[in-house]
C-alpha cells in the first residue's frame, strides 16, 4: 500500500488514465490511489455532498448549504442545523466549476500533484514539519474538526491556503484508507512539495 497519495486537478480528461469504476466518496477514490492505481473522476463521480461542496463541484448556494447542513445533522456530526451551517460557513472551499480530479501515487500522475497527502506517524509528521520550518520558515496550521478530513482539511484547505495541513482524519477517511490508530494525515500543496523531507531531525 502507498503511504503517499497525489491529487491533481485538471480541466480535461487525462490521456492514459482510467476513470474510476463507479461513483464514490473523495476518500474512496483516494483509497484507490493508496492501493497503487491512477484514476480520474469527474463531478459525476463524487457522491459525498461535503466533498462536492468543498471541492467546488456544487455551488455555495443557500439551497446547497441547507441540504448539506441537514446531511451533517443526519450523520451525527452536528447537534442541529444551526450548528451545521456554522460548521459549513467555516470550511475552506475550492472555487466552483467543472474539474477533473486525478488520484494516484505521485510518481504515476500525468503531472506533479496539486496536493500530496501522506500517511504518517506523529513522529514522522513532526520531522516533516521541522523540515518545513527549517527550509521555508513556515508554520503548518491545523484546522481540524474530525469531519471531512480528506476532502476539506487535506485537499481544499492546502489548495486554498497554500499551507501544509495536518489532520487526524475523520470516520470516513480513516475507514476508507484503513488508517492504523497511530497514523495521521499530512497534506502538502505543490508550492511546498520540494521543501518537506524527513531528514532534518
Amino acid at each position: 500500500m502507498e503511504h503517499r497519495i497525489g491529487i491533481l486537478l485538471l480541466d480535461h480528461i487525462p490521456l492514459g488514465v482510467d476513470r474510476v469504476d463507479a461513483p464514490g466518496r473523495h476518500c474512496t477514490h483516494a483509497a484507490t490511489a493508496q492501493a497503487g492505481a491512477c484514476v480520474w473522476a469527474s463531478d459525476q463521480d463524487i457522491s459525498c455532498p461535503l466533498a462536492r461542496f468543498v471541492l467546488g463541484l456544487d455551488p455555495a448556494s443557500p439551497e446547497v448549504i441547507d441540504a448539506l447542513a441537514a446531511e451533517i445533522v443526519d450523520w451525527g456530526f452536528a447537534a442541529d442545523e444551526h450548528l451545521a451551517r456554522q460548521f459549513v460557513g467555516g470550511l475552506w472551499t475550492i472555487p466552483h466549476g467543472e474539474k477533473i480530479l486525478v488520484y494516484g501515487p505521485p510518481d504515476r500522475l500525468p503531472d506533479e500533484p496539486d496536493v500530496t497527502i501522506e500517511i504518517l506517524t506523529p513522529h514522522e509528521a513532526m520531522r516533516a514539519l521541522v523540515s518545513n520550518t527549517h527550509r521555508a520558515g513556515l508554520r503548518a496550521l491545523g484546522d481540524m474538526s474530525g469531519v471531512g478530513a480528506l476532502c476539506a482539511e487535506c485537499t481544499a484547505y492546502p489548495l486554498h491556503s497554500e499551507r501544509v495541513a495536518i489532520s487526524v482524519g475523520c470516520p470516513g477517511s480513516r475507514r476508507e484508507l484503513a488508517l492504523d490508530p497511530d497514523k495521521l494525515l499530512m497534506a502538502t500543496p505543490r508550492v511546498h512539495s520540494e521543501r518537506l523531507t524527513l531528514d532534518v531531525v
